[in-house]
């Protein structure tokens, strides 16, 4: 089987460290290449660059440290399998769920994907469609802060299917100063969001 490199970003200062260390220990799977990526003041789309640009494998997927878990990483297996097996498929992603001051806010469903399209964290896609596509984002808009996971999850429905998992394998911790709330100029915002609205038109079933 092929293996997947995910990277996680070290977030600055203190107030996160505790969590790098058990995040990377709840990442261990023997198909699973673990890279600590640099954090980039001021700069997600950056570090993200450097970040999905290391190691070597097939496939890219990543994490976060700033209170997040990894859930389950028993289904990466299979996600894989489909992945070899299948050319016409561009990424596979499982369950998650969103929590705010401790409280469950959101989980993703397993329904059908044309209902519930939400690639997260943990999305494993093709390393040969992950660069070509950030490079151009990165060119087009390179102090990009907002949108460029999701850019690259639904990004990948250019390529072929998504493919989900019934599997709750992540839990994302919002938080009130995360990227989403940093606002971006009015260029780069309507390029992000053209540029997912087009991808959503690539939609099979």
């Amino acid at each position: 089987m092929s293996l997947v490199d995910i990277h996680m970003i070290r977030s600055p200062g203190s107030t996160w460290a505790f969590n790098f260390d058990a995040q990377v220990s709840r990442l261990s799977h023997p198909l699973v290449v673990f890279h600590e990526a640099t954090h980039v003041q001021g700069n997600v789309l950056e570090a993200r660059w450097q970040g999905f640009n290391l190691g070597t494998s097939p496939y890219v997927s990543w994490i976060d440290d700033d209170g997040d878990e990894v859930l389950d990483m028993q289904w990466i297996d299979y996600a894989v399998h489909l992945l070899d097996s299948d050319p016409s498929i561009a990424a596979v992603y499982p369950r998650w769920r969103a929590t705010k001051d401790y409280q469950v806010v959101h989980e993703s469903k397993a329904e059908h994907p044309a209902l519930h399209l939400e690639p997260h964290h943990l999305t494993i896609m093709r390393r040969k469609n992950v660069i070509p596509m950030l490079q151009a984002i990165r060119t087009a808009h390179p102090l990009m802060m907002v949108y460029p996971e999701l850019m690259l999850t639904l990004g990948s429905l250019r390529f072929g299917k998504l493919i989900p998992l019934n599997v709750m394998a992540y839990q994302w911790v919002q938080h009130s100063s995360s990227a989403r709330s940093v606002k971006q100029d009015p260029a780069t915002e309507a390029f992000a969001l053209a540029h997912m609205k087009e991808s959503l038109t690539y939609y099979r079933v």
